[in-house]
């Protein structure tokens, strides 16, 4: 191999490290703002998935409203004695 052809070579793989930390960049500022994490937080199966299948949710909130009266229940319920949950029980 030719010293030019050598130093071409060297020049191209400088480029393309270049070009892959704008693109890190970039990425890292789309990841914090919709997560508020950068792309080393995350796990990187979840980030492959979010990002080769648009159609999956970011977000969890519709589920978590889904169970929310369920959790909140168990949250009242968890400071009642037992005799007032049988005597509720009995009731019912």
């Amino acid at each position: 191999m030719t010293p030019e052809r050598e130093q071409q070579l060297l020049d191209e793989i400088a480029a393309l490290k270049r070009e892959n930390e704008l693109l890190r960049q970039k990425l890292d500022l789309v990841l914090r703002k919709l997560f508020g994490k950068s792309s080393e937080a995350l796990d990187p199966a979840q980030l492959e998935l979010l990002l080769r299948h648009g159609e999956v949710e970011i977000d969890n909130n519709p589920i978590e409203n889904a169970i929310r009266p369920t959790a909140i229940g168990k949250k009242n319920w968890s400071c009642v004695s037992r005799k007032e949950v049988n005597d509720v029980k009995r009731a019912a």
